[in-house]
């Protein structure tokens, strides 16, 4: 019986999102210990958590629902603050266009938008009478 062997390139500099998880509570407990100096290494990670994140639910549709962290990130990309919202990405840059959600923070060559104004105009926007009476409405229920 032969077997083949398919040899995959890994990218050296891509970590899995199993190992960054287990790099960001070591570094979270290094911020704990040593505190502000270890802070860029643990807002890096964070974001490299992020898109691995976003990377490996794009390379497995059936796990698209499990995108979980450790702790939400406060700044998030694009990707990420559309999937917190639970929105795609079409209609969360239709929102920030027409300012239901706010615009974004830049830092450094880093767009990001900050999860606490995230939430703050996601309240406001249950708060505008936009919720749904009936959730079998608009799909051809009864």
């Amino acid at each position: 019986m032969m077997v083949s062997s398919i040899n995959v390139q890994r990218d050296p500099d891509v970590f899995s999102v199993a190992r960054l998880h287990r790099m960001l509570l070591i570094c979270t407990e290094l911020v704990a210990r040593r505190g502000a100096i270890a802070q860029p290494l643990l807002d890096r990670l964070q974001r490299e958590y992020a898109l691995a994140t976003l990377r490996d639910l794009d390379s497995a549709p059936h796990r698209r629902h499990q995108l979980v962290y450790s702790y939400p990130p406060r700044g998030m990309q694009r990707e990420v603050a559309a999937r917190y919202l639970g929105v795609g990405v079409t209609e969360f840059d239709g929102m920030v266009a027409d300012r239901r959600m706010p615009l974004p923070s830049r830092i450094g060559r880093c767009v990001v938008w900050d999860r606490w104004k995230l939430d703050e105009a996601f309240s406001d926007l249950c708060d505008d009478n936009s919720r749904i009476e009936d959730v079998g409405e608009g799909r051809g229920e009864g």
